[in-house]
């Protein structure tokens, strides 16, 4: 078997000093630099293991950024007499995109210019990748202390932290605009023709993402689709007592138009528990509705109240806490009557 190479991680004192490291390590975020004081090659921050790429520094060529295989550059040219102070930096990446803005501050016979960008366009954009950092990484952040490493002190607070997170799902969505992120919407030209959920592994993706912050904040590892001898549980999330004791907990996540809706819950669930050694377990439904999906015909209330009833906690010693998600679309206000 062939060894895979240790995590790399390496980030300047000047970056250390003003930028945390779970805001490198974020799904969507921004850092700026301000009038740094660089030499004519300089490392930001290197950031690498199992694929996942991310680096930041000054070469010959300019101020550069990888991501996961797209690089952007953007050129310092100086012209005759001037002499570079210092370099501004502006990287901002969400999802996909990654976009680069540098200022150059020069000054001229030791007089201080206006500050000007390096490159005539209004930022340099490319595409990279959808990545998060791997566990393996995280785990070796924790251990150089650039990451939280927070121990719980009982079994009961590992768990509440498991039910925010899956708690705030809502919030995330209602605020962060993410339901077209859901959904599949077929158009032809204007007019819309066609409105349905996306499947299942699509909406894990944006369940991970969520996810992933918790990981960085709460020192809580998610991993997902482990085989735990049954099939392959959703997501298993591990964390540390005080005491240096692992904990676990499974999460599983259902569609509420699933013809495995209640199977999910009453059968593959708490299996899962069983054969991961847990006896805590959430069953995470994501409910979706709209004028041209009418679909599951229950309401989120029955629904809701099929889930939780008194008759099917009894079905079972495992009793899984039940959390559904409204990713409902809304009529538009200029629809309303």
């Amino acid at each position: 078997m062939i060894a895979r190479a240790e995590p790399v991680v390496e980030i300047a004192p000047i970056v250390r000093a003003h930028i945390p490291t779970e805001q490198l390590l974020a799904h969507n975020a921004f850092v700026l630099m301000k009038d740094a004081e660089l030499s004519d090659r300089a490392l930001f921050w290197n950031l690498r293991c199992d694929g996942f790429h991310f680096e930041a520094g000054r070469d010959s060529e300019g101020v550069y950024v990888r991501r996961h295989g797209a690089r952007l550059v953007a050129p310092i040219r100086l012209d005759a007499g001037e002499t570079l102070v210092a370099v501004g930096m502006m990287l901002i990446w969400e999802g996909s995109e990654v976009r680069l803005y540098v200022t150059l501050h020069i000054s001229i016979d030791g007089v201080i210019q206006d500050p000007r960008p390096a490159s005539p366009t209004e930022g340099i954009i490319a595409t990279a990748p959808e990545m998060l950092a791997p566990n393996r990484l995280l785990n070796h952040v924790r251990r150089l202390a650039l990451l939280p490493s927070h121990l719980y002190v009982s079994e009961e607070l590992f768990q509440s932290a498991i039910l925010e997170t899956v708690a705030l799902l809502q919030s995330a969505l209602d605020s962060g605009g993410a339901h077209a992120l859901l959904w599949d919407i077929e158009k032809d030209g204007r007019e819309i023709v066609a409105k349905k959920p996306k499947d299942e592994p699509n909406c894990q993706l944006w369940l991970r993402t969520q996810f992933y912050q918790a990981s960085l904040t709460k020192n809580l590892t998610f991993t997902y689709e482990p085989d735990v001898g049954s099939g392959a549980l959703d997501v298993l999330v591990t964390g540390v007592l005080a005491d240096g004791t692992q904990v676990r907990a499974c999460i599983e996540m259902k569609l509420a138009h699933s013809t495995a809706l209640e199977h999910g819950l009453d059968v593959q669930l708490p299996e899962y528990m069983n054969r991961s050694g847990t006896d805590f377990g959430i069953y995470c439904v994501l409910y979706f509705r709209c004028e041209r999906f009418p679909h599951p015909k229950e309401s989120l209330v029955e629904v809701e109240a099929l889930l939780k009833s008194p008759k099917r906690l009894l079905r079972t010693s495992k009793r899984p806490r039940v959390i559904i998600v409204d990713c409902s679309l809304r009529p538009t206000p200029s629809k309303m009557p």
